[in-house]
This record gives structure tokens, sequence and C-alpha cells, in this order.
């Protein structure tokens, strides 16, 4: 499956238990990126009733793994507090939610 294939699968998914889900899309414009930039993560989902959390959706396959802007932008987000899981199936999107929902570690 296709990154966007599963990006569009998890956006379903979570949509469906309840909860907000808005794609990043990063586009340029003038060659500039806009959006949240690049590196940013893809989605950003809103968990009824407090919590929040981006997602970083990656494939299964040993190939997809996170760019060096991916890594760097994390971390600088993570510093300031904001919660950033990567994901590789719908499965696992939704126990982060669950997880967080519920007050459980993911």
């Amino acid at each position: 499956m296709s990154e966007s294939n599963l990006q569009s699968a998890i956006i379903s998914a979570l949509r469906a238990i309840g909860c907000l889900v808005v794609p990043n899309v990063v586009v340029t414009h003038r060659g500039r990126p806009t959006g949240c930039g690049t590196g940013s993560p893809d989605l950003f989902v809103a968990i009824p009733p407090q919590w929040s959390v981006w997602l970083e959706v990656k494939t299964e396959e040993k190939t997809s793994k996170l760019s060096a802007e991916q890594v760097k932008l994390h971390a600088e987000w993570r510093r300031a507090g904001v919660r950033i899981e990567t994901v590789r199936s719908v499965h696992e999107a939704v126990a982060v939610v669950t997880a967080i929902r519920f007050g459980r570690s993911a």
C-alpha cells in the first residue's frame, strides 16, 4: 500500500471513531514550502475531549524511514511539548489514538 493510500485509510478509520483529522498538505509556492513546512508530520489528530497528536505516516517497507528534515523538525517540536508518533498501519494509528484517549502509553 502506498503512503498516500495508507494516509487515506488512517483518516477514515480515525474519523470513524470520532476524531478530527486534518492532513498537513505541504505545497510549494514560488519555490517555498507552505503549510507547516518540510519535515512536518502528515496528520494532525484532535482526540475528543481534549487531546491531540501529530502522526507521521510511513509504509511498512524497510526503506520507508524519516528524512533528516523530519528527524530534526520532530525533535524540535517534541522539545516544545508537541506529541508526534510515527505509525505504519491503520491498526497502529488507532492504537496510538486509543492509548492517548484512555491515558495509556502507546
